[in-house]
């Protein structure tokens, strides 16, 4: 039922990872002679289910350091029939987690891939400014969702809930673009509402790319320049 609804540390090294592999082909590509403009994705699996990474991203988050989620009492008072269903559906997630008393520890796990994926963006970027693109490469970085860790008695995503669905995004843009000479703001964040179909747009514009009428998103442009 729970299938890779599962965590805890793994007696490994970083480099014997797949997102490790991710980082590694990537930068041998950056380390390349391009002739012409390219575009890089690299997919960091992490943290998606199961939360296994190595050891040292566990020892981060000692279990009487972690802080567990808000919850309150008659938590689910205020939702209607179908929320509450999603609840348990695919099963009983929350009182799985209750009875085997995993709770902290799948906390622990969750922050421990969040870290070992913040690891591999590290390298992703060191790789970038060690190659001769670094001053003239977008970087995005996003994520596809959020996750809720058993507030409302919910896990995974599927639901409507704050954590759910706020995600990373963060966009860099070097100047001298001719949309953006100036390039994108450095450190600065918004809290104008965005979204993910906004990246592909943004990014269209941004390289000069014939223009479409069939983009459900919107370029970012202005708000790389003066967030608000």
């Amino acid at each position: 039922m729970y299938g890779m609804f599962d965590w805890g540390p793994l007696t490994i090294t970083d480099e014997e990872t797949g997102d490790f592999e991710t980082v590694n082909y990537i930068s041998r590509q950056l380390q390349k002679t391009h002739d012409k403009p390219f575009f890089l994705a690299a997919g960091i699996y992490r943290p998606h289910l199961p939360w296994h990474v190595p050891q040292k991203y566990f020892d981060r988050f000692p279990l009487d350091s972690i802080k567990m989620p808000d919850t309150y009492e008659n938590d689910l008072s205020d939702l209607g029939p179908v929320a509450k269903e999603i609840i348990t559906r695919g099963g009983n997630y929350h009182k799985h987690v209750i009875e085997a008393d995993q709770w902290k520890k799948a906390v622990q796990g969750y922050l421990a891939s969040i870290a070992f994926a913040d690891e591999m963006v590290g390298r992703l970027l060191h790789a970038l400014e060690r190659s001769a693109y670094a001053d003239n490469t977008i970087v995005v970085i996003w994520s596809d969702h959020g996750w809720q860790l058993g507030e409302k008695m919910h896990w995974r995503k599927f639901a409507l809930w704050e954590n759910v669905i706020r995600t990373v995004m963060m966009m860099r843009v070097p100047g001298n673009l001719e949309k953006l000479p100036a390039g994108s703001a450095k450190g600065v964040a918004t809290t104008n509402l965005t979204s993910l179909l906004d990246i592909y747009p943004t990014l269209v514009d941004l390289c000069n790319l014939p223009e479409r009428d069939d983009f459900d998103g919107i370029s970012l442009i202005s708000m790389l320049a003066k967030p608000k």
